[in-house]
């Protein structure tokens, strides 16, 4: 039972917001989602020994970075709100070394209760902040260059920035963009793939940004409506290396990506995968399903021998995965899976 009335009071100014449920309501909300959240961070060996690093709080998220030397850390800290979900609680980012020294705070955000609302609005400061995947101990985040009010008529909404170890100068910006952001694919080639898009008009856009911050180099990679599944020309294919970098496959130093999609067409989806050249604008399809099955590639085996991996279903057969080779016909059976029915 609350010891104390609920009051709540705002500051004298309109501050619309969504209507959301499941929000906390009560001193006693806060309380049992605060205990709830509380977690400490731990490093644990294959062999599980578990170290404990020392960092504690309501920890959102937690991520190394790429060479394995620094964990960026995301945590949750009071006032709570009782008009928006915990996302826009006040919220704490740092770095931390792998034995759990502090290196550097980048920011701590207040209570986001004031957001403007309506398609294409977003929060302001720092945020979608995360390790470059191309360098060993990179921060990458984006900002709102509108206030993050997207009924605001301007040329520039969002900027891309980038900031090196240890942390203390200014971070670079790679890209302004026209539309809300909607994600980067980071090259081992010098560039990155960085994706903008705007719910009012459906536009989607994507560039080809050097990662050195030359931006009169800036190519269009794709510009279309993500309404017309019929001319989605694919999404660029990444892959994890033996470090566990998440990069974009690529061919003829890095100026071939590959592509996949749902393959949407008047028969039904037909999911492919594609060749595509960025400099000619040329494609060339390597698989595209066909009836009477559904079949999706899902990753290459080995790109310089054409291996590459599917599953194929159909009205009458379960799930299965199989190889295909590039310029073959046919495939080869990895599993077997009985029908479950």
């Amino acid at each position: 039972v609350p010891s104390t009335p609920v009051v709540q009071e705002n500051n004298g100014e309109a501050a619309p917001v969504r209507t959301y449920q499941d929000l906390l309501a009560t001193p006693y909300d806060e309380d049992v989602f605060e205990w709830l959240m509380s977690s400490d961070l731990l490093l644990v060996g294959v062999d599980g020994a578990a170290q404990d690093l020392g960092v504690s709080g309501m920890i959102n998220s937690m991520d190394p970075s790429p060479d394995g030397s620094m964990i960026l850390v995301e945590s949750t800290h009071r006032p709570f709100s009782y008009l928006v979900p915990y996302s826009r609680f006040p919220n704490k980012i740092e770095v931390f070394n792998a034995d759990g020294t502090l290196v550097r705070l980048i920011d701590d955000q207040p209570l986001m209760e004031n957001v403007p609302t309506g398609f294409g609005s977003t929060t302001t400061g720092i945020r979608s902040i995360g390790w470059r995947q191309d360098v060993d101990a990179t921060l990458a985040w984006v900002e709102a260059l509108d206030g993050g009010d997207g009924n605001l008529e301007t040329d520039r909404r969002d900027a891309l920035k980038i900031l090196p170890a240890p942390f203390d100068g200014e971070a670079m910006t790679l890209i302004e963009l026209s539309l809300r952001y909607a994600g980067t694919q980071w090259s081992d080639e010098g560039y990155a793939l960085v994706s903008e898009r705007w719910t009012p008009t459906r536009e989607f856009r994507m560039y080809k940004v050097p990662t050195n911050g030359t931006r009169i180099a800036i190519q269009t990679v794709f510009d279309y409506s993500y309404e017309d599944r019929y001319a989605d020309p694919g999404s660029p294919m990444s892959d994890t290396d033996e470090t566990g970098r998440r990069l974009l496959m690529t061919e003829d130093g890095g100026n071939v990506i590959f592509l996949t999609g749902t393959g949407s067409s008047p028969e039904g989806d037909r999911p492919f995968l594609r060749r595509y050249n960025m400099s000619s604008g040329e494609t060339t399809e390597i698989f595209r399903s066909e009836a009477p099955y559904y079949e999706r590639p899902l990753a290459w085996v080995d790109l310089e021998k054409g291996t590459y991996l599917t599953m194929r279903e159909s009205t009458s057969e379960p799930p299965n995965y199989f190889l295909r080779t590039e310029g073959k016909d046919g495939s080869v059976a990895v599993t077997n899976f009985a029908h479950p029915y």
